[in-house]
């Protein structure tokens, strides 16, 4: 395995290897720049480096594949230490020579240190703690800080945008509408259920807003049976579920969207497909039976 691996060549003493990188893109003359997240720093376990001493970085280097050497050519980041320290996302953009943007977006602190572990994934259960969030962007011209943004929150990936393109036509005019989302999938499943006047209780938090889709928040327990049920003008019953299942948290960038109750959910209803007038109501459960519970909301689409 070791001839798939690169000698490091030139001034070893500012060379560092590059750990849980993002946003690699391959300069003009076939350099490699990408950020440097520095995670741990190590693939050895028992030499994990902690994010209060650890860095992250944009870095340049130079490969030779013929060689199997590689040499680092710039980076901008180590010298700021844990304040620029990002264990995921963020990006790097090659502008010209000498000319980069640097941006550190996934900056977390936890009571106002830095989050040894990861505190987008922590503050969704906080247990007293208060997490806090940075985001660093910086563009250099010949290793000059020419500007810097600071934003409180974590930031997947900054991008400098020009007001105006090369060669560039704007007209105004009416907007069109291109494609379409898919239809919802409904579900098939029969549940046996009695039909109350109620209005469903207050502690599923229910809440139905109606955009370019149909969203409906509640709060559900865990692996319960639930249905949302759309009653067209012709009784017409079309059933979607409400997925209670446990989700892991597999996606860090996302974090920030995670709600603090896991049992909060969301559901979507693309209206695609749908035409009419429909009565919501909801299909949950009721001691060891079902209900179906009204939200006295009709939707007409």
């Amino acid at each position: 395995m070791q001839k798939y691996f690169f000698k490091p060549i030139g001034e070893l003493s500012n060379f560092d290897w590059q750990y849980e990188q993002h946003a690699a893109v391959v300069l003009p003359d076939g350099d490699i720049m990408l950020f440097d997240n520095g995670h741990f720093r190590s693939k050895d376990p028992k030499k994990r480096i902690p994010n209060s001493q650890n860095f992250s970085r944009g870095v340049r280097y130079r490969i030779d594949t013929q060689k199997m050497e590689i040499k680092q050519i710039w980076q901008y980041g180590k010298e700021r230490g844990a304040e620029f320290f990002s264990p995921y996302i963020c990006n790097v953009e090659y502008h010209d020579e000498g000319h980069y943007m640097v941006h550190s977006g996934g900056i977390g602190y936890k009571d106002g240190q830095t989050c040894e572990g990861m505190a987008v994934i922590e503050c969704v259960n906080p247990d007293g703690h208060r997490y806090t969030f940075n985001s660093i962007t910086c563009e250099l011209v010949d290793d000059e800080l020419l500007y810097e943004l600071q934003v409180p929150a974590n930031c997947y990936r900054a991008e400098k945008l020009p007001l105006y393109s090369a060669n560039e036509v704007w007209e105004s005019g009416k907007g069109q509408l291109l494609g379409s989302l898919k239809a919802t999938p409904t579900t098939t499943l029969k549940i046996k259920a009695d039909e109350t006047s109620d209005v469903v209780a207050d502690q599923y938090n229910i809440k139905i807003v109606e955009c370019d889709r149909i969203l409906l928040q509640g709060t559900f327990e865990e692996d319960t049976l639930a249905q949302i049920l759309f009653i067209a003008e012709d009784n017409t019953i079309l059933r979607y579920k409400i997925d209670t299942t446990h989700k892991d948290f597999q996606a860090m960038c996302v974090g920030t969207f995670q709600k603090a109750n896991n049992r909060e959910i969301d559901t979507f209803i693309n209206k695609t497909g749908l035409c009419g007038k429909y009565q919501i109501k909801l299909l949950l459960p009721y001691g060891e039976s079902y209900k179906i519970y009204q939200t006295n909301i009709t939707i007409s689409v």
